[in-house]
Parts: structure tokens; sequence; C-alpha cells
């Protein structure tokens, strides 16, 4: 599934580094799979000075993906490191995370 999957410890973590064109609002949307025996489990993500938490909800099955805005970040202009986290250590499996996508709010 081209996936980061498998997220089972604390220190389970993804980093990018994105080039984020113009400062502003941007909405933060999860590309994911995960089975409704572990849903729940809580991620962090981190950006440019900013904070965003939430809990993985079900999407059915690890094999079933979904697409949903899970927040927004007020980010600034430039190079920045991306950090996505589990909050506490997950309860089986957290995530299979396979996008996250940085829109632009208008």
């Amino acid at each position: 599934y081209k996936n980061l999957g498998y997220w089972s410890s604390r220190e389970d973590q993804a980093v990018w580094h994105v080039m984020i064109p113009q400062a502003g609002k941007y909405r933060v949307e999860f590309d994911w799979a995960c089975d409704g025996s572990v849903a729940g489990n809580r991620w962090e993500l981190s950006a440019g000075g900013e904070k965003l938490a939430g809990s993985v909800g079900s999407t059915g099955s690890w094999d079933t993906y979904q697409q949903a805005a899970v927040g927004e970040l007020a980010l600034p202009a430039g190079k920045l490191q991306v950090v996505m986290t589990a909050a506490v250590k997950p309860q089986g499996a957290m995530i299979d995370l396979r996008a996250i996508r940085l829109v632009p709010v208008k």
C-alpha cells in the first residue's frame, strides 16, 4: 500500500522536510487506514513551531483507506520539518499512513 505502518512505539515517528511557499493557515489532511480493533490511538504532528493532535479513527480495516482533514496549522514560509509521532504508546498498531497533505486555507 506504500504506507508508513506498524507504528507500535512512542519512539516511532516520521519526519518530512517541506517547503512552504507562503505563510498562512494550512489544512492538514491524512490518507490512512486503521482497523476498528485499534482505533482511538493518539497522534501528534508538529511543524514550524505549531502542534496538532488527535486520535486515529477507524476506516474499517487495514485494507480500507480514507482521506480527511484532521485540523489546521498556521505555518511560516520557508523550509520546515514536519514530524508525526504517537502521543502515547499505541495499543496495537497506531496507523497505516499513506500521505499527509498541507493544503492552503483560502
